[in-house]
This record gives structure tokens, C-alpha cells and sequence, in this order.
């Protein structure tokens, strides 16, 4: 589990796939995140269970960015609605997209397509569209301009438990395709990822059954020709009953999870 103000810049560039409602009964949902005992990410939920709203906070008094999901009547999300402050003095200032979700005959999700505001209308960003193996597994992503023209592709690979082990981020310039990043999650916990299913969540956070202790990045970009790898561990302190952690530490930073 990466920290939530990182996932404030996944959720931008909407990189992740989406699932129509969380794996968890009441008494097991996300409802609060603290980061050194300061509110930083707020959950919300419909009657039935669905996330409905995703907040994150600078501070306990001011949101800066705030998520809304609508699903159909399957349940399967179809539309998130989002806003960021990007402004770092007092004042917000707001940037507003939202993304459509379409899904396929076996019901996964096929393509998602970007907007943002621009004046008093939305324009279209990006379309990004997934590829899945026999089993129903996510195996790659692609984003595309508008106009169908290729820019990343994310490509995933598990372990025999179901977790994804191994992100690799290209980006598709003139038809040529070279690395950006790699991402290698190297340990888990044998305890429940409370962040699966989570429309929220991003792979490999929305799929892993289990928490991930340590993760190695390989950026091939801001140095090309000579990768840098950073290494980041993350400590789980604490579970409760239901094996969901409570309490884990990550880049001297403490976060602790409220339920439900």
C-alpha cells in the first residue's frame, strides 16, 4: 500500500482500473486513513455498499481531491467524477475531469475514457482500453490520444497467489516503444488488502488479495541511459480480527486505517 497523497497523481493520469463495488461486508470498509495521526483520506459509501465519494485532505479542514463514483444497475461503475486543488496557496483552485467506463460481453472493463474541463465544457483527454488473459486476469493497459494514437502501456505480471508482482510502463513515441518505468513488488503479508476492489484503487493496490512489503522502482527516465532504483519498504504494525491492517509504516511516515 503506497501513500495516499501518491495516489493523488495515479488518479490524474487515471491509470488504474476500476471495479464495480468493494469485496468486503460492512464492519471491513475503508472509512478513514491518518497519516502521523492527521485525516488524510476519507471513504464514503452507498446503502449498499458501493464507494461513493473518495476524499484526500492537506489538512483536516481542506480537501484537495475529491472523487464521486455513479454506477449502473449492476452495479458496475460507469462514471467517476473528479476535482483537484492545485493550488498551493489558501485559495483553491479547482481542475475538473471525469472519466466514462464501458465493459465488455463478460463484464471487464474495455475502455475508460478521459475528460477534462476546458472553460465551460469537457473535452476528451485520453481513451485507455485493457487486456485480459483465459483467466480473466489484467495483463496490459493502453492509453490513447483521442485520436487513437498510442502513449503508454502498463503490462502486468503475477505470482501463484493472484498478486502483481512486476508493472512495466512504456511510452509509445512515433511508433517507436521504449521503458519508463519498471515497478517490482517483491514481499507480501498473507493478510487482506483493504483496498481491493475499491473503485478508488489502482493495480496493483485494486487487485492484490494481499499487502505489499516492499516495493523496488526502476526509472529509466530522468536519466536515460542509466536507470535509478529506489527500494521502499512498508511495515504493517497492526491487524484486526478480520486480518485487515489497522496501523503500517512506510518512508517514516504512520498510517493508520479505520473501518467500518
Amino acid at each position: 500500500m503506497k501513500q495516499p497523497l501518491t495516489l493523488i497523481l495515479i488518479a490524474i493520469l487515471l491509470l488504474g482500473t476500476r471495479c464495480s463495488k468493494d469485496n468486503f461486508s460492512k464492519g471491513a470498509r475503508l472509512s478513514k486513513i491518518y497519516a502521523n495521526g492527521q485525516l488524510q483520506v476519507e471513504y464514503a459509501y452507498t446503502a449498499s455498499g458501493l464507494l461513493q465519494s473518495y476524499s484526500i485532505y492537506s489538512d483536516p479542514s481542506r480537501q484537495i481531491f475529491v472523487a464521486n463514483y455513479h454506477y449502473n444497475d449492476e452495479s458496475k461503475l460507469v462514471k467517476a467524477e473528479i476535482a483537484m486543488d492545485f493550488s498551493s496557496g489558501p485559495t483553491p483552485q479547482w481542475s475538473n475531469h471525469y472519466t466514462d467506463y464501458t465493459y465488455t460481453a463478460d463484464g471487464k472493463v474495455g475502455e475508460e475514457r478521459a475528460y477534462q474541463q476546458q472553460g465551460g465544457s469537457y473535452t476528451m483527454t485520453s481513451k485507455t482500453r485493457s487486456d485480459y488473459d483465459a483467466g480473466g486476469r489484467l495483463v496490459s493497459r493502453k492509453m490513447y490520444l483521442p485520436n487513437d494514437t498510442l502513449v503508454l502501456t502498463n503490462n502486468y505480471a503475477y505470482n501463484g497467489a493472484g498478486n502483481i508482482v512486476l508493472n512495466e510502463q512504456y511510452r509509445n513515441t512515433s511508433g517507436a516503444s521504449a521503458i519508463e518505468y519498471r515497478y517490482r513488488y517483491d514481499n507480501f503479508d498473507n493478510k487482506m488488502n483493504p483496498n481491493l476492489g475499491l473503485a478508488s484503487a489502482v493495480p496493483p493496490f485494486s487487485i492484490n488479495p494481499n499487502n505489499i512489503l516492499q516495493t523496488t522502482v526502476t526509472n529509466y527516465v530522468n536519466t536515460p541511459g542509466t536507470p535509478i532504483t529506489s527500494v521502499t519498504n512498508t511495515v504493517y504494525n497492526d491487524y484486526n480480527g478480520r486480518g485487515l491492517p489497522t496501523k503500517f509504516s512506510e518512508n517514516g511516515v504512520t498510517y493508520t486505517l479505520e473501518y467500518q
